[in-house]
């Protein structure tokens, strides 16, 4: 058994989330800033009359923040019956991963933050690490 994942960048990293949670992925929009949100939140986009908050993923798990580029794209994820925006810095593919390609945080090191990751996937000659983004939003 296995998943298809859309794989996005972040820095230098790959990183991956279930193709199942993305609705969309669009370029980037100017946002409507909204007062006292966390920093990791940059606003509010109208995408076809529906109001979607944008979290610059970088920033969330801190990381340099989020440099604008060609590439830079937002990744809209479903939860229930609203979207969230991500900011990433590139999208890279979808790939069919096998259920037994996947190692979970505790077969690596017990004290990672398993808060937000799923797992690792082993991919050939990469590494991509696998988000639970329900928990990150």
């Amino acid at each position: 058994m296995g998943m298809q994942y859309v794989i996005f960048k972040l820095g230098k990293e790959e990183y991956g989330t279930s193709i199942l949670s993305v609705n969309e992925i669009i370029k980037p929009q100017k946002t409507n800033k909204l007062p006292n949100t966390p920093e990791y939140v940059l606003g509010i986009i109208n995408l076809r009359g529906n109001v979607i908050p944008i979290i610059d993923l970088k920033k969330r798990f801190n990381m340099e923040s989020m440099e604008e580029t060609k590439e830079t794209r937002i990744v809209v994820i479903k939860q229930g019956k609203n979207a969230v925006g991500i900011f990433v810095d590139q999208v890279q593919e979808v790939l069919y991963v096998d259920d037994e390609d996947i190692k979970s945080c505790d077969e690596i090191y017990s004290k990672i933050d398993k808060e937000f990751i799923k797992g690792i996937a082993r991919l050939e000659n990469r590494l991509v690490i696998l988000l639970n983004l329900s928990t990150v939003i």
